[in-house]
């Protein structure tokens, strides 16, 4: 619960807070690895970052600085050089209850990975804790020709013919854009959407000198925080968002499918489940996401370069905070590759990564195109090793590791999962609404633009690529409908043009930098014309994230500096590939989280930062 605003020492313009329940157990150093207690100034750090969390999850309403005076009683931060000549030091919040003397310290190695704990710690304690400590670490009772961890999704660019291979076990895709795809299993959506309602729970911690109220949804809608524990410590849930555990995937199945076939094990749909616990999730507003302006986001899949022409596929980690203004942008990158041959964490500059929709992934061998049905992780890759057409076995276990890649990330590509479920304060059965879905290899946000197909009646140039339309999204539904789930996108589609006749409207801020570097580029006003107003597009037609020209437009033409001397700005909408443009494999749908849909192409303890402004939703049904 929370206390009743008191005076603080630091003034009446902070509020400060204490955590009133804790579960942690002081351990002497010698069973901590015999690391030391990090300094004060490192200890504050992580209050802060906590802090920070805790008003922009719990209390967006206030516009005052949050302050953690301390971890949770027993919790204590310590820390470890990582060898002699190494300046780095590796902290780690040890406090976390074991349930032997004789088992091994589980520990903290990060504030955004303490939060969830912390998070449950502030609420009810008869709800489910979803740190990847106390979700259970179930695994396959398989031998090592199984692959870890849950499914993933389908389909990026349509298939080519593959660039002839080198020496090195790097894909050379295919640069020119796909043709359209044909039908799909996709169900389009019927009625406009709506959202349950939600009643805050009790939080645990004493705020002080706090003058804001509970806060009530805004215009976006609040963020719904899943919280359905049932036990101190569960016996069985979802990992947390930030590990891949294995044997946890619940993939969505095709659309056509029934409900009953595909995700209604018991007598509630997930959805009027979701709607059935409304009182046991925490609410929040949906803050516009942080990482707006990156052109690549954490848990996108990217290529990155080998050398100038040589690229592969890897999972963005974390953009990694820039020091000095004048460095380039840093990424940590998790590449795709076979369960058998894991690789490395790497880290590459902006400079060095494409964003997945700029190729086409090259065609699979055939000896992999006959377990494509298969989701990655189930599949037996020490059978599929055996036929692969290479003679010796070191270059059969680095194209393997390609091939994995290409199969993965045209699974990616055909599907999806969602974040920040949202109370919207309406109520419609069968119907969820979030504020942010992975959708295929790319995040998108609610009010953020993405790239929409239109037809010749929704406007005369709508099937012309080189034309630029953007639809702005307000909502992101989810539906149960008798033939399965379907997903839908709402807002208004924008053309950009040539006119001196001003939007009257206010745009994402890539819109509206768009907008601007036309002109300038140009030397006439370009302006945002509204195309459709409150329109409703299926998860088909949302093409990808919209782009900007000045960002992406060098990555991809060589002869850009050039054109902008013309002056021309060229058409980068026509340089990419669109979601669903690959045939090569199924369509898959709903996944449990960004991390069980790469599962098998990325090891199982991959740490994934997507930062507190992210919580994934609930997976499809228990494990």
């Amino acid at each position: 619960m929370v206390d009743p605003p008191q005076n603080s020492a630091a003034g009446s313009s902070v509020s400060e807070i204490r955590i009133k329940r804790s579960d942690g157990k002081d351990y002497p150093a010698g069973r901590c690895h015999g690391r030391e207690e990090a300094p004060d100034v490192q200890v504050q750090n992580w209050l802060k970052k906590l802090a920070v969390m805790i008003r922009d999850q719990l209390y967006p309403m206030s516009d005052k600085p949050f302050v953690l005076r301390s971890f949770p009683s027993n919790y204590r931060l310590r820390m470890q050089s990582r060898g002699a000549g190494s300046s780095h030091v590796d902290y780690y919040l040890y406090g976390y209850p074991t349930d032997s003397e004789r088992d091994p310290l589980k520990y903290f190695r990060s504030a955004q990975e303490f939060w969830p704990h912390l998070l449950w710690l502030l609420g009810d304690e008869n709800v489910q804790c979803h740190c990847k400590h106390c979700t259970p670490k179930t695994t396959k009772a398989a031998s090592s020709v199984s692959s870890p961890s849950p499914g993933l999704v389908p389909d990026p660019g349509s298939p080519r013919v593959p660039a002839k291979k080198s020496a090195t076990t790097a894909i050379r895709p295919t640069t020119q854009a796909a043709a359209k795809p044909g039908s799909r299993p996709v169900t389009q959506p019927g009625s406009r959407p709506a959202t349950q309602t939600a009643t805050r729970p009790a939080t645990h911690a004493q705020i002080t000198n706090a003058t804001f109220a509970t806060p009530t949804p805004s215009a976006a809608g609040a963020l719904v925080h899943p919280a359905t524990r049932t036990s101190a410590r569960p016996t069985s849930q979802t990992p947390a968002q930030a590990t891949v555990h294995p044997a946890t995937r619940a993939p969505a199945q095709p659309f056509s499918q029934t409900p009953t076939q595909s995700a209604q094990p018991f007598s509630q749909t997930p959805i009027q489940s979701a709607q059935a616990s409304a009182s046991n999730y925490a609410m929040a507003s949906v803050p516009l996401q942080p990482d707006e302006a990156v052109l690549f986001r954490e848990g996108e899949v990217i290529w990155f370069t080998i050398d100038e022409r040589l690229f592969r596929l890897a999972l963005v980690l974390e953009n990694l905070p820039k020091e000095d203004p004048s460095e380039p942008f840093m990424n940590r990158l998790q590449p795709l590759s076979s369960p058998m041959f894991p690789v490395d964490v790497i880290v590459r500059s902006e400079a060095e990564l494409r964003p997945f929709l700029t190729f086409s992934v090259p065609s699979m061998l055939p000896c992999i195109v006959a377990v494509a049905d298969q989701l990655v992780a189930d599949i037996d890759w020490v059978a599929v090793q055996r036929v692969m057409p290479w003679p010796t076995a070191k270059a059969n276990a680095s194209y393997l590791s390609i091939e994995v890649s290409k199969l993965a990330a045209n699974q990616m590509d055909h599907s999806y999962s969602l974040f920040n479920l949202i109370n919207t304060g309406e109520h419609l059965p069968d119907q969820l609404c979030f504020g942010g879905v992975f959708l295929g290899a790319e995040k998108i946000g609610v009010m953020e633009a993405v790239r929409v197909s239109l037809s010749k009646q929704e406007h005369e140039l709508g099937e012309n690529k080189k034309e630029v339309f953007a639809m702005v999204v307000k909502k992101i539904i989810l539906r149960q409908t008798a033939a399965g789930e379907s997903l839908s996108f709402f807002g208004d589609v924008w053309h950009v043009e040539a006119t001196p006749v001003a939007c009257p409207d206010q745009l994402p801020a890539a819109m509206e930098r768009e907008r601007a570097y036309r002109t300038k580029i140009m030397g006439t006003p370009w302006n945002w014309v509204p195309v459709l107003r409150d329109a409703e597009k299926p998860e088909k037609a949302i093409r990808g994230r919209f782009y900007e020209s000045e960002k992406l437009g060098p990555k991809l033409f060589s002869r850009w500096n050039d054109w902008l001397q013309e002056p021309q700005v060229g058409a980068i909408q026509e340089k990419l590939n669109s979601r669903f443009d690959c045939t090569s494999t199924q369509y898959i749908g709903r996944m449990q989280s960004r991390l069980t849909t790469l599962a098998g192409a990325i090891p199982p303890n991959t740490d994934l930062s997507l930062g507190p402004h992210i919580l994934e939703w609930p997976p499809l049904r228990p494990q």
